[in-house]
């Protein structure tokens, strides 16, 4: 059975830092990509066959669901880590191998008033109207608030996502979603309603501090055996 790891010196081998020597060692790996031709899901996706190929840096996106397989167009990237390492990943369809980057904790979070109100705070105006919103104020942060009548520092954002160390903050289209070759742009473009409706249901918003509900943004490339 392949397995994958990162690039290595060689057994016994001094290492290198020399840039074109480290690029080559880099590159020496191969992929895995499926052979199988079928439109339904294999009984066991450890036997479907696959060919060795270099890589053609294929890339996949996918937010909420699990990732499309961008070889066949059918299978569902499945839990394969029995003999690979974490986020191995194989398409229950054709075969092929993938590693998937999963985005759960620091996912597209509706931004609420209440986020937004904790944003405004939190930047230079230190806010005290803001700090104190809350959802049992009887305007329920309407304009004709005489308390919270002015929301107009407040970031004007859709979704926000959680940055460790930070905090919540609004989301950038265009910022790169790093090592992905996508940006939150095209992940945002992906959300559909039922995405955001789901994140209000009781059951999800137990799950997480406050309630707050991230979308599952994962990226996949394909998985890369040495």
């Amino acid at each position: 059975m392949h397995r994958r790891g990162g690039a290595r010196e060689p057994d016994g081998a001094a290492p290198t830092n020399h840039p074109a020597q480290s690029l080559e060692v880099a590159m020496s790996y191969h992929v895995l990509i499926g052979t199988r031709r079928a439109k339904t899901p294999a009984n066991d996706i450890y036997e479907l066959p696959s060919r060795e190929a270099p890589d053609d840096g294929k890339r996949i996106l996918a937010v909420g669901d699990s990732p499309l397989c961008a070889d066949c167009g059918r299978g569902r990237l499945e839990w394969a880590e029995a003999g690979y390492v974490a986020y191995h990943r194989i398409c229950a369809v054709c075969g092929s191998h993938w590693e998937t980057h999963p985005l759960v904790v620091s996912g597209p979070v509706v931004a609420t008033d209440e986020i937004r109100a904790e944003i405004a705070y939190d930047a230079e105006s230190r806010c005290d109207t803001c700090l104190a919103w809350c959802e049992t104020c009887e305007y329920q942060g309407q304009e004709n608030c005489p308390t919270h009548r002015d929301h107009s520092h407040w970031p004007e954002c859709e979704y926000v996502r959680f940055i460790q160390g930070v905090g919540y903050v609004p989301i950038d289209p265009d910022e790169a979603i790093a090592d992905s070759g996508f940006t939150w742009g095209q992940a945002l473009a992906l959300i559909t309603p039922e995405m955001v409706e789901a994140t209000r249901r009781p059951t999800e918003m137990a799950r997480w501090p406050r309630g707050r509900v991230p979308i599952k943004v994962e990226w996949a490339r394909r998985a890369r055996f040495y």
